[in-house]
C-alpha cells in the first residue's frame, strides 16, 4: 500500500551500486518537476529501516527539490540478500527499445527531455550481417523485405 512518509526519515541506500551522472541527474529533477505525478503512480521502495531499496537517486533529487513528504510502499520480511537482489534487478534494463515504434510515436527531442538517452539513429542498432533475409516474400514495389534480427520487423531494402 502507497504511503507518504517524512523525507527526514528516509535513508538512502549507501550500498546502491547505481548512479547517474550530473547532466542525467539533472534531467531526472527535471522530470519530477514536469511530472510529479509519477511520484504515486512509481513511489520509493523502503525496507522496514526506511532505508531505500529502489529510487535511491531519485531520493536525492526529492531532497534537492526541497520535498518534504515522498510516496514510498514498505516491504515487509526480506532477508539481506533478496533486498540485494531487488537493488541489483531493479536497476537493470530488460529489452531493448523498439526504434521504429518509438520514431512512429514519438518525437526523439521530447524523449530526451523526458531522462532518456535514446537514440533514433536506427542504422547504429542494426546488425545488417544478421537481418533475416525475406526476400522470397512478396513486396508492392519489387524491394527486397528483410527482417531486423532485434525486434523482427520487416522493412524493404
Amino acid at each position: 500500500m502507497i504511503q507518504k512518509i517524512d523525507i527526514k526519515k528516509v535513508k538512502p541506500n549507501k550500498d546502491n551500486p547505481r548512479k547517474l551522472e550530473q547532466g542525467a541527474f539533472q534531467k531526472l529533477k527535471k522530470s519530477i518537476q514536469d511530472f510529479p505525478e509519477m511520484l504515486e503512480l512509481r513511489p520509493l521502495i523502503l525496507d522496514e529501516n526506511n532505508i531505500v531499496l529502489g529510487w535511491n537517486m531519485r531520493l536525492k533529487a526529492l531532497k534537492e527539490l526541497w520535498y518534504k513528504e515522498v510516496p514510498y510502499i514498505k516491504t515487509e520480511d526480506l532477508t539481506e540478500e533478496q533486498k540485494k537482489e531487488f537493488i541489483i534487478k531493479d536497476n537493470v534494463s530488460f529489452g531493448d527499445w523498439d526504434i521504429w515504434l518509438l520514431e512512429e510515436l514519438y518525437d526523439e527531442e521530447i524523449i530526451n527531455d523526458w531522462w532518456l538517452d535514446i537514440s533514433f539513429d536506427m542504422d547504429e542498432d542494426i546488425d545488417f550481417d544478421n537481418i533475416k533475409d525475406n526476400s522470397n516474400r512478396e513486396t508492392k514495389d519489387n524491394t527486397k523485405l528483410v527482417e531486423c534480427p532485434h525486434c523482427w520487423k520487416s522493412f524493404n531494402l
